[in-house]
């Protein structure tokens, strides 16, 4: 089990003074038992610790990336319901989610009061192509699997094929599995969306330095990535609402920390191509041209770093504080959601989330 940690405590707060520490809510949690769902996001890959050990009442499988940092652990360290499931597993689509996370009996899915899913981004692995063949290699046509173009038109038809019926399903499951045969129990099944990615107006040396990025202007790649998103945000929300369940959009909190903005402190990961992939590709942009050895025997998606395009810790936060809101446990102020106290709770710091995230006991 996670332990509260004096001395890291003392370290954030002397050596982090930005950070400010309070104490956890003192207003009762509106519900009993809370189970996290969904995919990469949901597992909050990059963002924190990775989870290699049974905690109890939390799904172990290291395989799922599961991170400390998730929107979903921060809540449970942060609010303590009586119980936690935390079964987002990093590749879930509308496929798996449901048959593994739901209703699987190794899952243990329980029988929640509160459920959160963050489903639909990488069906049929549409957008991690896109970020390989659009963002990474796109002027090194030996290196493509498809085509730029290819990659986001072939996204647009897994999006706007079946996808919003399959999230429909997976939904309508985690609505009702497990919930007792006279129908008394409610169950709030909150939805997220995804955010944007990219300023689409500044150049490119706004941009992190040594890190490719599609062409800034209203039609540029940045352009199409970013509508690409709002799409899909439009499949989840209507999925969600045909449904009765509460459709969370986290864009407006990412507002000046996306890539290529004038701040450069983007609330994503960006991480080079691995498998020997990222020098590579270095070489034939700087004219060295291929290894002696020639081209690895595969290359392609799988080279995308399980992190990159990511939210980060502060991104997860966006998450979390969104949620919050559509709980009504905090204010939402024209700024966005704001860590501010709500009517009988006290609201927790930054530090505070950073000791959450670290696995430290609140």
């Amino acid at each position: 089990m996670f332990t509260y940690v004096p001395s890291l405590v003392l370290f954030l707060h002397t050596s982090l003074p930005f950070l400010a520490l309070s104490a956890a809510p003192t207003a009762a949690f509106p519900f009993q038992s809370y189970t996290a769902l969904g995919d990469s996001y949901a597992a909050g890959v990059g963002s924190g610790n990775l989870i290699t050990s049974c905690a109890p009442n939390t799904n172990c499988n290291t395989t799922c990336l599961r991170n400390t940092g998730s929107f979903g652990y921060m809540l449970n360290q942060i609010w303590q319901p009586s119980s936690f499931q935390f079964n987002a597993c990093s590749g879930a689509n509308t496929s798996t989610c449901p048959a593994y996370q739901i209703d699987s009996a190794a899952a243990d899915f329980g029988a929640p009061d509160l459920v959160s899913l963050v489903l639909g981004g990488d069906n049929g692995q549409a957008f991690v192509s896109i970020v390989y063949n659009c963002v990474y290699i796109r002027d090194i046509p030996i290196l493509r699997t498809e085509s730029c173009q290819d990659a986001m038109t072939n996204a647009m038809m897994v999006y706007n094929g079946p996808l919003q019926a399959d999230l429909e399903a997976a939904i309508q499951d985690a609505q009702t599995k497990n919930l007792p045969l006279n129908g008394t129990q409610k169950r709030t099944v909150l939805v997220f969306g995804y955010a944007r990615f990219y300023n689409t107006s500044n150049p490119a040396s706004y941009c992190e330095i040594d890190t490719d990025y599609p062409s800034p202007g209203p039609d540029g790649l940045r352009a199409q990535i970013n509508t690409g998103v709002l799409q899909l945000n439009g499949i989840i929300a209507a999925a969600a609402t045909a449904q009765g369940a509460i459709y969370v959009d986290v864009d407006a909190g990412f507002e000046g920390h996306r890539f290529c903005d004038a701040g450069e402190d983007p609330w994503f990961i960006n991480m080079p191509l691995t498998g020997g992939l990222a020098t590579i590709v270095d070489d034939i942009e700087n004219g060295v041209g291929l290894p002696p050895g020639g081209l690895p025997d595969s290359f392609g998606i799988e080279n995308v770093a399980d992190e990159s395009f990511h939210p980060t810790l502060q991104g997860q936060m966006v998450y979390l504080e969104a949620m919050e809101a559509a709980l009504g446990l905090r204010d939402v102020t024209s700024g966005g959601v704001k860590r501010e106290a709500v009517p009988g709770a006290m609201g927790l710091g930054v530090g505070a989330l950073q000791m959450a995230a670290m696995g430290v006991a609140l």
